[in-house]
C-alpha cells in the first residue's frame, strides 16, 4: 500500500467564480472544507482570500491534496497546467512552484 503525501496548492483568479469555474465547483467552497475536483483528487483546508495590491483585486485560493506516493507533484501540476491553459489572469502554484502553460508567455 502507497502511503499519500500531501501537496499545497495555490490558485489565484480574479473572482471566486473563476476559480469555482476552473475546478468544476458547484455551490459554495466550504471554508476548511473539501471539494473533489478530479477522479482520485480532493482539495482539503480550503481557504479563499481576497487580496487587493497593485495589479487590482484577486482572489487567493489555496488548499491541500493528498494524494499516493506513486502520484507525484509533477502529475499535479500537467493537471492544473491544463485547468489554467487560456484563461488570463489565473495563476497557480503546487507546492510553492508556479505551473504555467508553454504558451503561457504570448498570452
Amino acid at each position: 500500500m502507497t502511503e499519500p503525501r500531501t501537496h499545497e496548492v495555490q490558485i489565484v483568479a480574479a473572482s471566486p467564480d473563476e476559480i469555482k469555474e476552473l475546478l468544476g465547483v458547484r455551490g459554495d467552497l466550504p471554508a476548511g472544507g473539501e471539494v473533489p475536483v478530479a477522479d482520485g483528487v480532493t482539495l482539503s483546508g480550503l481557504r479563499l482570500t481576497r487580496s487587493s495590491g497593485f495589479e487590482g483585486t484577486q482572489y487567493v485560493l489555496e488548499a491541500l491534496v493528498s494524494v499516493a506516493t506513486s502520484v507525484s507533484s509533477a502529475v499535479l501540476a500537467a493537471w492544473l497546467t491544463d485547468k489554467i491553459r487560456g484563461r488570463r489572469g489565473v495563476a497557480a502554484s503546487v507546492d510553492g512552484q508556479e505551473v504555467r502553460p508553454a504558451d503561457a508567455d504570448g498570452v
